[in-house]
């Protein structure tokens, strides 16, 4: 401390000799640069002011971090977006604003632009660490999104529509069943050569994440647009944000956080009683609906040989929601509390 305090003393001295005086060391007001302006100095040198957020729209990743950390900030949550109006890893929108005053060292949230082929419309944030490097889908597939999957893989003759439901045609999964569309539970529907999206009592259901997909479709979804099924490794440490929570949504559950044990958000009047994803908000690396809503299939098989499932659903316990737990069930059935999210690792 005392070699610090010589430095200081030093620096000072020597700032308020050269040159003119300078009004700015005079911190007491009397005209004299002196001992009382050094104490000043000395107990204040460590203190920091709000800083301005820099505009980074428009920039890319790279000199978007440099601006940001020119700035005396960090950068937070970086989230990955489709778009076909910027170039591949364009920052497309900041949070908190530019031109707003933060604390030093705050976080500064990114979107940018993800202009891989694939889906568009999907939403990606990026996780680096020791089990998991990649884009993990920020939202479970929804309704609307596995609907386009259904009529890009049918004029590309991948499936084939039957009665009971939508089976693979060709290739790894011929015959096996992906949807299915005649369960009462199914919200998507086929009529006149063209899918679409049931409402459900005036309740439009085009957000709500998908269910009656077997592993099967969610991996036909996958393989199609270039994707992967995270592993129950890999969608664990995207819930557990570095092993800090119990739950995809913190430290504890309620009903402020996610969609479960029949808490029926929507007041839907029947069954599945799903909300739409990203209703309940971001939590750990800016995921959304980790607990709860509904299971998530992975691509990882469990000791008995079946599929493993994780994340809990809005008909199950808060126990089930844990990150910790897993549901298995064999990759053909479908059920009314079960969709998917998708993994691009890097």
């Amino acid at each position: 401390m005392k070699y610090a305090s010589a430095f200081l003393f030093a620096v000072f001295l020597s700032a308020a000799s050269l040159g003119q005086w300078d009004t700015a060391l005079d911190h007491d007001g009397n005209e004299i640069i002196d001992l009382s302006d050094l104490s000043y100095f000395a107990q204040h040198w460590l203190e920091t002011s709000d800083v301005e957020v820099p505009s980074v729209w428009g920039l890319s990743e790279v000199e978007a971090e440099e601006a940001i950390f020119s700035a005396g900030l960090s950068v937070g949550s970086l989230t990955q977006q489709h778009s076909l109006s910027f170039p591949q890893d364009t920052v497309i929108s900041q949070y908190p604003a530019a031109g707003e005053s933060v604390p030093y060292g705050s976080g500064v949230n990114l979107t940018v632009s993800f202009t891989q082929d694939g889906f568009s419309g999907m939403s990606w944030v990026y996780i680096d660490e020791a089990e998991l490097v990649g884009y993990m889908s920020k939202y479970e597939t929804t309704n609307a999104q596995y609907c386009k999957f259904l009529s890009d893989a049918l004029d590309a003759r991948k499936i084939e529509v039957r009665k009971d439901g939508i089976y693979g045609v060709r290739g790894e999964y011929n015959g096996q069943l992906y949807y299915d569309i005649d369960d009462p539970h199914a919200q998507i529907s086929f009529s006149d050569g063209y899918f679409h999206v049931e409402s459900r009592s005036g309740y439009d259901m085009n957000s709500h994440p998908v269910v009656e997909v077997s592993w099967f479709g969610a991996k036909a979804f996958c393989d199609f647009y270039s994707y992967v099924l995270p592993s129950e490794a890999q969608w664990q440490a995207a819930a557990d944000y570095n092993a800090s929570f119990h739950y995809g949504c913190g430290l504890n559950i309620d009903s402020s956080k996610a969609n479960y044990d029949l808490n029926n958000p929507q007041g839907l009047p029947s069954f599945p009683h799903t909300t739409p994803v990203g209703q309940f908000g971001e939590y750990g690396y800016s995921l959304c609906d980790m607990a709860g809503n509904v299971w998530e299939w992975t691509d990882s098989t469990s000791s008995e040989g079946s599929r493993v499932l994780k994340g809990g659903s809005w008909c199950d316990s808060a126990q089930n929601c844990k990150v910790s737990e897993s549901l298995s069930s064999s990759p053909l059935p479908t059920h009314f509390n079960c969709g998917f999210r998708a993994f691009i690792p890097k």
